[in-house]
């Protein structure tokens, strides 16, 4: 065996072996040098990521506290005439804010939000919701109704409770309808995020065992999303496109979670080409890029749980930690951040709970 083989034979090993230690997160320093995918100091970095990563894990249940703080106060708010989903600004922040007090308590244990979920999630409250996306098929399609499923999937889970399930069902069907008539795009923006929205489709249809729904999003993966045509434009998300979500590593994230058969290390030299540097937004041009550190760490975390690649780790600790060490980035002004940004946090955070 060659020398150099062995050597990464034991970094994966190392890697591993943290990966199984109970207590682990938040470096002191979170401005992190620049990551291309031929860094040659990657090697001899790697005690320094998993150190990172192990402080990261061991104050995860911290961090989460802190970040589900304005969101509980956002969705309290009376702030449009929606019976549930009546607080955060608007309908699919206020959505993406229920699911993050839910995830709260799956992750946590902690009943404090019980009541808070209970006492707009009533049978009335759900009935006028989904009467309202009856009568208005366009209504958050497809963002809005991406969250929803997200909710109904967790909601069932930590409750045990088929409440959401109606509703969740028309969702789904509506969202495939929509996917019939409009061909996905990889590189959709904002509120049309196509990766995103078949995301939350293919769990939902996971959640719910239904053949259905995710043989459906497998097709349009494979049809729309694995080729890559080149590299993914990552630099746009600062400069041209001015978006609030991830476009590329959630296209990815996309890829590695519907697509396991792919052949992935050539699919990723391609989307990601091994000279590619990525790093955090550090200077925000404007308030809809502070969503985009947390969205980038989605499919980091991803892309490293599918390849073992501590690269993607690495930067999934520089994103998330950009982002999380300016308090005003997630809940600062509420019209501007506080009523979104920190839900984008939770979904961030919530899988290091798994390992």
């Amino acid at each position: 065996m060659k020398p150099k083989r062995q050597r990464v034979i034991q970094h994966v090993l190392v890697l591993l072996a943290a990966l199984a230690t109970p207590h682990i997160a938040l470096a002191d320093n979170p401005l992190q040098p620049v990551v291309s995918f031929d860094s040659p100091g990657l090697s001899a970095g790697m005690e320094d990521i998993l150190g990172r990563f192990q402080k990261f894990k061991q104050k995860r249940r911290q961090v989460l506290a802190e970040l589900v703080v304005p969101i509980e106060q956002c969705v309290r708010r009376k702030d449009t005439d929606h019976v549930a989903f009546h607080g955060c600004i608007d309908w699919h922040s206020s959505v993406h804010g229920m699911w993050a007090l839910v995830k709260y308590t799956a992750l946590t244990g902690d009943q404090r939000f019980v009541w808070l979920i209970k006492d707009n999630l009533t049978p009335a409250n759900v009935e006028a919701e989904f009467d309202l996306l009856r009568k208005n098929p366009e209504f958050e399609m497809p963002y809005g109704r991406a969250w929803f499923l997200r909710l109904a999937l967790d909601h069932q889970a930590t409750f045990n409770s088929n409440q959401l399930v109606p509703m969740g069902g028309y969702v789904a069907r509506s969202l495939m309808d929509y996917y019939r008539r409009n061909s996905p795009q990889p590189l959709s923006l904002e509120y049309d995020n196509a990766s995103w929205a078949l995301i939350n489709l293919y769990d939902y249809g996971i959640s719910r065992k239904d053949r259905t729904i995710t043989g459906f999003v497998e097709e349009l993966v494979k049809k729309h999303f694995n080729p890559t045509n080149g590299a993914c434009p990552v630099q746009n998300e600062e400069t041209v496109w001015q978006n609030f979500m991830a476009v590329c590593t959630t296209w990815a994230y996309l890829v590695v979670h519907v697509a396991p058969s792919l052949n992935l290390q050539e699919w990723l030299k391609q989307f990601f080409p091994p000279n590619i540097a990525i790093t955090p937004i550090r200077n925000p041009q404007n308030t809809r890029q502070l969503g985009i550190n947390f969205s980038r760490s989605w499919g980091f975390w991803r892309l490293f749980k599918a390849t073992n690649d501590p690269r993607y780790l690495k930067l999934y600790l520089d994103h998330f930690e950009q982002q999380y060490t300016n308090p005003s980035w997630w809940k600062g002004d509420y019209e501007q951040v506080g009523h979104w940004v920190a839900q984008f946090g939770v979904f961030a955070i919530a899988p290091v709970f798994s390992e």
